[in-house]
């Protein structure tokens, strides 16, 4: 018998990813943070492109925070509760972190992770 799901845990499989990027969005604001979020695009025929050029192109993480004060840059990619990263994510979020940098993969489950990450804790 599977374990029944708390509240919380239904909660974070139905949010939606862009109404949980806009809350972190939101926090990361709040802590000084500015941000870029990569839009992908619906092309001809309904299939969606993210126009990005170069090796580390196709993977990039969604959206990309430094903090106004310190300089400190985030490279994140967001992900339903239940959502998968795709090989070429993997392979450039591992680079991002190879090369000493700061790369998360976010779920709305991570949320007090996400808030000790942006204030610094």
């Amino acid at each position: 018998m599977s374990k029944r799901l708390t509240a919380q845990e239904r909660a974070d499989r139905d949010l939606l990813e862009e109404t949980f990027r806009d809350q972190v969005n939101e926090l990361a604001a709040i802590y000084g943070f500015e941000w870029m979020w990569v839009h992908p695009l619906r092309a001809a025929g309904g299939i969606w492109k993210t126009p990005t050029y170069g090796p580390l192109g196709k993977g990039w993480p969604d959206t990309t925070y430094i903090h106004r004060r310190t300089g400190r840059t985030l490279y994140v990619e967001f992900k339903k509760e239940l959502g998968k990263t795709s090989p070429d994510q993997d392979r450039v979020l591992a680079f991002l972190r190879d090369a000493g940098l700061e790369a998360h993969v976010w779920r709305p489950s991570d949320f007090p992770e996400i808030t000790r990450t942006l204030s610094g804790g």
